[in-house]
């Protein structure tokens, strides 16, 4: 009686096996595989401000084609009966180093500024005494150049994880050139000129 009973249990733990250790696999090898998030110093589409030579005044649109070249446009532009202003700034981004709070990167950028308004002078004349000429005067300013930037990277106050400010500091040597005339475009000065740029990237 016994044996068969000993014979019984054998055979069912025999069977039982194999299940259990194919369950108790499972639960430690899963096949999903697991789900890697990126690092912040992925280049993302951000909004915010800039201000420099290079980078331009005003909005920016920040992007990236790859993980390690991004690009930055920021600009602004009014124009009233009297008065017309526009800056625009384009800069690429390289990046040469990063961590998981920030990146060392190169920038290289171009900016252009135009500004018109109402100019004019006082002259005298001995026939007809003091006299004032009014006329709509522009200039024109290009800036190119580039140095070294770093760029920071910020948890917000929102509650979405994915969202970070970036602070960027860029220190590029700017050579300036601005228009004289029609056709005749003259070196206005070359030296470090800073730029700062906001970014929140969405």
């Amino acid at each position: 009686m016994h044996l068969r009973h000993g014979i019984f249990a054998t055979l069912l733990i025999a069977t039982l096996c194999p299940n259990l250790e194919f369950e108790a696999r499972a639960e430690t090898e899963p096949n999903a595989p697991v789900e890697q998030s990126s690092p912040d110093t992925d280049f993302r589409t951000g909004v915010g401000l800039a201000v420099g030579g290079i980078s331009g005044i005003g909005i920016a649109f920040r992007g990236g084609f790859s993980e390690n070249w991004g690009f930055r446009v920021a600009g602004i532009g009014w124009a009233t009966g009297y008065t017309t202003y526009v800056n625009l700034g384009l800069t690429l981004l390289p990046t040469v180093w990063a961590w998981p709070t920030g990146r060392v990167y190169v920038p290289f950028g171009i900016g252009a500024t135009y500004a018109s308004g109402p100019g004019g002078y006082t002259y005298y004349d001995s026939s007809v005494g003091y006299s004032s000429l009014v006329f709509r005067s522009s200039s024109s300013l290009l800036a190119t150049g580039t140095g070294i930037g770093f760029e920071f990277l910020t948890r917000t106050l929102f509650s979405s994880t994915t969202m970070r400010l970036g602070i960027a500091l860029e220190l590029p040597f700017v050579v300036m050139v601005s228009k004289i005339s029609e056709s005749k475009w003259s070196f206005s000065g070359a030296y470090p000129f800073p730029n700062v740029a906001v970014i929140l990237y969405l």
